[in-house]
């Protein structure tokens, strides 16, 4: 049995596991003859997310930054050059990393991310908290589709029609993110 505080999140690839059993660490494990080999800790000061493992690379939300690992290093690849705070779980579509950064003012932004060296590929508003950025463990999640990406908040994002949403959506093309109006972000999760 393995001791956690918090759910594992577990993220497997191949004969590889990735474990989060604290709110400030991930483990990587190897499987082998049905065991579990641990290989190596990653910790943060404060909260890590969920991890996301794709063959040799782990994404990590480590307090506010967006890091790539390499599964056999221990010290990140490369650190996302925002100045903004990194919130929720990465995700991962073809040569794209994806992250949700907040500025000061509580200003949401949908940032995609080369996946080899880290460059900022774009960064587009995707609403606010009026003023507070969510905590760094708060929960928060893209799913990216070919056409869009959908965001659920860490907190619910208070919409121009006077009701607060807990999701939104950004479309998106081979070339980058769409620059629609901020009511495209309220769409109903199922049209």
């Amino acid at each position: 049995m393995l001791p956690a505080t918090t759910p594992l999140d577990p993220a497997p690839f191949g004969d590889r596991v990735c474990l989060r059993p604290s709110e400030n660490r991930v483990d990587l494990y190897r499987l082998r003859a049905g065991r579990l080999q641990l290989l190596r800790s990653f910790e943060a000061a404060h909260s890590i997310s969920a991890p996301v493992l794709l063959d040799e690379e782990l994404y990590l939300r480590v307090d506010d930054r967006l890091q790539r690992f390499d599964a056999d290093r221990r010290e990140p690849l490369w650190t996302d050059d925002s100045s903004a705070r990194v919130r929720g779980t990465p995700a991962v579509r073809g040569a794209t990393a994806w992250a949700l950064a907040y500025d000061d003012a509580g200003n949401a932004r949908l940032e995609a991310f080369d996946r080899s060296s880290g460059r900022r590929l774009a960064s587009v508003p995707a609403g606010h908290h009026g003023g507070a950025v969510p905590e760094a463990h708060a929960e928060a999640s893209l799913t990216v589709l070919a056409d869009s990406v959908w965001i659920h908040y860490p907190r619910p994002v208070p919409g121009g029609d006077g009701i607060d949403r807990d999701h939104g959506r950004v479309f998106r093309t081979d070339g980058g993110l769409g620059s629609g109006s901020l009511a495209d972000l309220w769409q109903p999760p199922v049209e």
